[in-house]
């Protein structure tokens, strides 16, 4: 399994007369200003990703991938999630869409990662540099 493409945007939208996907403002990088009192504030984002069937395999397939949230340099994940995804027998791709929320309480490079359930191989990685300024 590959992944065709995978972005972080603020929101999206499937049109759903013509299965057409909408990304509103493509995130990069996130500059908040914040007080020194505040505890986390939650970034609400929407994650897409495109998979590819693998070429073999041309029945209805179901796998499960692994959806994390880490920061560079540290080693627990803030959030570390399994979801299916089902390849019907006439569909090439698979298109998962997860709305969720980034807690961020300090400055640094917060990297999404995608792995299939199982394996470390890490299929794609998005990374944003979010920096909190007073």
């Amino acid at each position: 399994m590959n992944i065709q493409y995978f972005i972080i945007s603020k929101s999206s939208s499937i049109d759903q007369n013509s299965n057409l996907l909408s990304l509103f403002e493509v995130i990069e990088e996130i500059n908040i200003k914040s007080s020194a009192s505040t505890s986390a504030i939650n970034i609400p984002v929407t994650c897409i990703a495109c998979f590819n069937r693998p070429i073999s395999q041309e029945k209805k397939i179901s796998l499960s991938i692994n959806f994390k949230l880490v920061i560079e340099n540290e080693e627990v994940p803030i959030f570390n999630e399994n979801y299916p995804i089902h390849f019907d027998i006439n569909h090439a791709r698979f298109r998962f869409r997860l709305n969720t929320q980034i807690p961020v309480s300090k400055t640094g490079k917060y990297i999404f990662q995608i792995t299939e359930s199982g394996h470390t191989e890490i299929l794609a990685q998005y990374p944003i540099n979010i920096t909190l300024t007073n």
